[in-house]
């Protein structure tokens, strides 16, 4: 993939995983608006309501980073797999917002299905504590 595509290609990926049908979205990749910026500015401009989708080289462990800026922040993390239970996922997301710790969530072991629930899980969702953060990883 070219670099002057990656961008784009990350974005249409992300708008078809999650089934985002958005103009603002849209206008955001017709206008190349899609930039690439660190975790700890991601954490700063996120909220508990959206997803927060890291896609990685397969080189790169990005659950291994989440999991030390955590540990750096003080922040009970967990990492999830293999939830292919709409149930299962929405309790684990539930807990999180009381508790008020991060998930993360590998999106190799989770079906797209559950994966484009999400924005029903977290839209009327109440962060207790304001902490929680849904982080999906996606290895390249």
């Amino acid at each position: 993939l070219r670099k002057d595509r990656f961008f784009h290609a990350a974005a249409r990926y992300v708008q078809t995983v999650l089934d985002i049908e958005s103009p603002e979205f849209e206008h955001k990749l017709n206008t190349a608006e899609c930039s690439v910026i660190g975790l700890h500015d991601i954490l700063r401009l996120s909220d508990s309501h959206t997803p927060i989708i890291i896609i990685s080289p397969g080189s790169s462990d990005a659950s291994a980073i989440i999991k030390r800026i955590a540990v750096e922040r003080g922040m009970v993390c967990r990492a999830l797999s293999g939830l292919n239970q709409t149930g299962n996922l929405k309790n684990h997301i539930n807990s999180g917002l009381v508790l008020g710790v991060w998930l993360i969530l590998d999106s190799s072991n989770i079906h797209t299905s559950v994966l484009s629930l999400l924005p029903s899980f977290l839209d009327n969702a109440t962060d207790e504590k304001g902490k929680f953060r849904l982080f999906i990883t996606i290895s390249t």
